[in-house]
């Protein structure tokens, strides 16, 4: 189907047995494209979604689709599988789908990392949140929101409401042409994000704004990745802020784990 699931194609699996649909996806090569399975015989009915795709079936995340409250940690949950799904390390990123390094070796950026980063949360985010429209790039007067959560009232489908306006920003150490990005730089670009989040709730009529932060600096700051005074003016305007580390290799991670 199209990204904006107005049209698609179907083909008609071989059985409706589950494993023989996972073979026919198999043998058409398509075992590493993401995945999403509805089961509507249990209760409640779920989703079952395989970020790595059916040829990885032993490790879905199970979604429950109810009526359950959009909420900045729900949110944050759903980002955070899946980076650990697809960014954490250059090895878990699906290939040639969310490279988002241009020289992982050197924590150098893609020039293109924000926009494959907010492609695959908006994808989670529709899976994670099914009763809900995500939608990208909304005009506003105060610029294109990144992403943009709508909900129908679950006693009035006729109603809508904005549970949040997502601003998405990636922290560099360099770029692609390995320039540095300054600490002082950062905090500026923290800051506009956050201003940014505030700007777009309030011209949609959203409920909350939310800054997430894709940090791909050869450091992690842990919770001193924004400084005091960006911590203060995201308390001061009400928006969220979600920040996950990106590690440039997988022994990186293992030592932040385990330790040298």
């Amino acid at each position: 189907m199209s990204e904006t699931a107005q049209s698609g194609k179907s083909i008609e699996p071989p059985s409706i047995d589950a494993g023989a649909v996972f073979d026919h996806v198999a043998e058409l090569g398509l075992g590493a494209v993401p995945a999403v399975a509805f089961n509507p015989t249990v209760e409640p009915p779920t989703l079952r979604y395989y970020p790595r795709g059916l040829d990885d079936h032993h490790n879905p995340e199970v979604i429950e689709i109810d009526d359950i409250e959009v909420t900045a940690d729900r949110i944050e949950a759903i980002i955070e599988r899946l980076w650990e799904s697809c960014f954490i390390t250059p090895d878990a990123q699906i290939s040639g789908g969310s490279d988002v390094w241009a020289d992982a070796s050197k924590h150098w950026a893609a020039s293109n990392a924000e926009a494959v980063v907010q492609a695959h949360i908006k994808a989670a985010l529709a899976i994670g949140l099914v009763d809900c429209t995500i939608r990208d790039e909304q005009p506003t007067g105060a610029g294109r929101v990144d992403i943009e959560i709508e909900r129908k009232d679950p006693v009035d489908p006729s109603k809508w409401s904005r549970p949040f306006e997502i601003e998405v920003k990636v922290l560099r150490h360099a770029g692609r042409t390995g320039r540095k990005t300054s600490a002082k730089l950062i905090q500026w670009w923290i800051k506009r994000g956050i201003r940014q989040a505030a700007a777009y709730r309030d011209a949609r009529n959203a409920e909350n704004g939310m800054l997430c932060c894709f940090d791909m600096r050869n450091s992690d700051h842990g919770d001193d990745y924004a400084d005091n005074d960006n911590r203060a003016f995201a308390a001061t305007h009400n928006v969220a802020m979600v920040r996950k580390f990106l590690y440039n290799d997988a022994e990186a991670l293992r030592v932040a784990k385990y330790g040298s």
